[in-house]
């Protein structure tokens, strides 16, 4: 069972995560809005912080993943998407991807959370 953690409290993740959940291929995955539910971070093993900075995925084999490979597991997953996961997957794009959804992902945290 996939388990994907996200920010409910953060507009463009919520929309993100509910279009996301529209086009989902799998019915074996889980969602945890961790603004709203504490009980998810026991599953995660993860401070609230940390789970409200970045997008955090466990895989069915309780592997965690965060940022752009978190994403990935996603899109994996996704009517339409899946074909985006393979081409994101090369080490040269991820680790480009994963610097920009940092920079972004840090600012997000700010205005929301440390105003």
């Amino acid at each position: 069972m996939t388990k994907i953690f996200y920010d409910g409290n953060c507009p463009i993740c919520s929309k993100e995560i509910n279009f996301y959940k529209k086009l989902s291929i799998s019915n074996s995955t889980d969602w945890y809005d961790i603004h709203s539910n504490k009980e998810a971070l026991n599953i995660v093993k993860k401070s609230r912080e940390e789970c409200l900075k970045l997008l955090h995925v466990l895989d069915d084999n309780n592997n965690l993943f965060t940022g752009v490979e978190a994403f990935i597991l996603i899109w994996k997953k996704t009517k339409y998407f899946k074909y985006l996961a393979y081409l994101i997957n090369f080490e040269v794009i991820r680790v480009i991807l994963n610097l920009f959804y940092k920079l972004y992902a840090k600012a997000r945290y700010k205005k929301l959370y440390l105003k």
